[in-house]
């Protein structure tokens, strides 16, 4: 767990000060650093000449630049943040190609039992995650860079609040393997901080899950599933009654990362498992219809024989 920030030592609260008492503003951006010099003179000085103007200094110089401040302060957020998106996927994908830390999260997925084995455990421990690590703001990231690069590669799971059965042992026995994780992955990774390696070694580890289930899933059942399209999977997985049709199930966890890596490429585990469990549905329904049909028709056949 990271250090708590002293309660000045937060970008609201800065900016709650520049608006309400700029002096004091100005003089805790310049003590607690949390920006660039240069957007720190910008925001300073812009500050400074509304707190002129708010004494009654009122002219059209200071209205002017402020206006060219305010202007040149959106153009320099905009460049500034996008280029540290664009370090912030750099990295990642760095990470994501890094052989040693690929084979690593290989490894704690096969011996550790990761969380990403189980529907409902990867989203308990996601919210864990944020819990523990709160994001502090979302699009207003002016100069926080940690806060840039976490938004940048980690994508909230879109889940609806559901009542059900959680081992609080198991996830704490995931949150204590997962730490002593990301301790190991500080080191090689070069993050620095543990709040943006925990978001990191999280993302990497739900995307190579996608990789480790789906070939699982060939290597165990890729014969049953030989030659046959993509928009077929979903009826092939209904009619083969060997593998197991529970949503928690290692069955159908490894055929949902299978569809994720070749058919649902744009959706995360539970979006991919909620469209899954329609299919699924509507593919049973129709499974029960064909087989109510055919035992109507074996019955017709039976009575003409024996009429």
């Amino acid at each position: 767990m990271e250090k708590e920030n002293r309660f000045y030592e937060n970008t609201l609260f800065v900016w709650t000060l520049l608006f309400i008492m700029p002096p004091i503003g100005i003089i805790t951006l310049w003590v607690i650093k949390f920006y660039n010099v240069y957007l720190r003179i910008t925001l300073s000085i812009f500050f400074g000449l509304l707190f002129l103007n708010y004494l009654g200094m009122q002219t059209s110089f200071i209205r002017a630049v402020l206006l060219v401040l305010i202007v040149n302060l959106l153009w320099l957020r905009n460049i500034d943040i996008n280029k540290h998106k664009i370090n912030a996927m750099h990295k990642y994908n760095e990470l994501l190609n890094n052989f040693e830390i690929n084979e690593m999260i290989k490894n704690y997925i096969i011996q550790y039992d990761s969380p990403t084995s189980s529907y409902s455990y990867l989203k308990h421990f996601e919210e864990e995650i944020v819990k523990d690590y709160p994001l502090t703001t979302n699009k207003f990231t002016i100069g926080n860079l940690e806060e840039i690069y976490v938004n940048t590669i980690f994508k909230k799971l879109d889940v609806i609040k559901q009542k059900s059965e959680i081992d609080k042992d198991l996830i704490n026995n995931y949150k204590t393997n997962f730490m002593m994780f990301t301790k190991l992955i500080i080191k090689k990774s070069e993050l620095g901080s543990e709040k943006l390696t925990v978001y990191y070694l999280w993302t990497l580890l739900k995307q190579i899950s996608i990789d480790y289930y789906s070939v699982a899933f060939l290597n165990k059942y890729g014969d049953l599933f030989q030659n046959t399209d993509l928009k077929d999977l979903v009826k092939k997985y209904i009619n083969i009654d060997s593998l197991s049709k529970d949503i928690n199930s290692k069955d159908r966890i490894m055929f949902t990362y299978y569809l994720m890596k070749y058919d649902f490429k744009s959706l995360d585990l539970i979006s991919c498992s909620n469209k899954l469990e329609i299919e699924l549905q509507k593919q049973m329904k129709l499974k029960k219809e064909k087989e109510f049909e055919m035992s109507l028709k074996n019955k017709e056949v039976e009575v003409n024989v024996s009429i």
